[in-house]
């Protein structure tokens, strides 16, 4: 417990020395260094770049710098038993190859099986690791000097068996990255000779179709445009429409109102033709009435003044007799 209190102290001091910190958030504390090419990112329990470096990389060991202790992502754990800590073979005493750049091939990671072991990662002076990335030589991290250790034989072996493990993985991943920028160069290799294989006609085809291509888009292009047209011409006939129905509304109103008037007016003149043929009637027979009354009286004035002729006459034959009578 004090040796591994002392190492934890010891290395936070050193962190905050050469001042470390995430290539991502520039957090100081728990920190994480890949072992496969040196980032250094912080811990989960922080904003968890370390891990979210594993699945842009595929990088799976990452070394804790307060414990020393190696993680692995695939399975989850650490990849260590804890008595490794106090390793006396992790002691600095040299310093081995450093990375190459990114642009190189994946790091091997030279050890040496003593007690003067060399540091694992150097810090390139320049390239794309130059903030976030483990300065100086990575042997000052985790040289650990195990005074506690009780039994030199014992931590040798635990030491040569922790940089076998530790070579092993590392040597997994150079063969994965070595493996892969195989296949990709065999595949940049075979499209390039299928690209010289190419027969004159099949250039010709190739030729036809970008030629074919570029007559689509163009035409592609054509349409958008008159689809734009059509869309504008679409809004305008649209809101035509639109004031056509509005005014058919209007003119339906209107003439509803026209024929409610026009049934009100024809009702009213069928009343007053009504009541005009009741008076022309009730007149004709009023007129008829006073020519049947003149014609009566005529009739009656017309026997009245016979009456009294017929009398006058008879009276003055009546007078002649006598007259007549008298002389004889």
């Amino acid at each position: 417990t004090t040796t591994t209190t002392t190492t934890t102290t010891t290395t936070q001091s050193r962190v905050k020395k050469d001042g470390l910190f995430c290539y991502k958030c520039g957090m100081t504390e728990t920190l994480w260094v890949c072992l496969s090419c040196g980032v250094v990112g912080c811990g989960r329990y922080s904003h968890g770049h370390a891990k979210e470096h594993y699945h842009e990389s595929g990088h799976a060991y990452s070394l804790e710098l307060v414990s020393l202790r190696i993680w692995e992502y695939v399975t989850g754990e650490f990849v260590q038993r804890g008595d490794l800590l106090s390793c006396p073979s992790m002691r600095r005493t040299g310093r081995s190859s450093p990375l190459t750049t990114p642009s190189g091939p994946p790091p091997s990671f030279p050890f040496r099986n003593s007690e003067s072991t060399a540091s694992i990662v150097e810090k390139p002076n320049d390239g794309p690791f130059k903030h976030g990335v483990i300065p100086g030589d990575m042997g000052d991290y985790y040289g650990v000097y195990s005074d506690a250790a009780k039994s030199p034989k014992k931590a040798t072996m635990i030491g040569e068996e922790y940089e076998a493990l530790l070579q092993s993985a590392l040597e997994d991943q150079a063969q994965h990255y070595e493996g892969e920028i195989s296949r990709l160069h065999a595949t940049l290799t075979a499209e390039e000779v299928d690209m010289e294989e190419m027969t004159q006609e099949e250039r010709m085809e190739i030729a036809a179709l970008k030629s074919d291509i570029s007559s689509l888009r163009v035409e592609t292009e054509n349409l958008a445009v008159q689809l734009l047209k059509a869309h504008d011409q679409e809004a305008g006939y649209r809101s035509t429409y639109q004031h056509l129905l509005r005014e058919q509304a209007v003119a339906k109103g209107l003439l509803e109102k026209i024929q409610t008037e026009a049934a009100g007016e024809h009702e009213r003149g069928t009343s007053q033709v009504e009541e005009l043929e009741q008076q022309i009637s009730d007149l004709t027979a009023n007129l008829r009435m006073r020519q049947q009354i003149a014609q009566d009286n005529e009739l009656n004035n017309a026997q009245i003044f016979g009456t009294a002729e017929a009398s006058t006459k008879s009276s003055s034959k009546r007078g002649g007799k006598k007259s007549r009578r008298s002389r004889k």
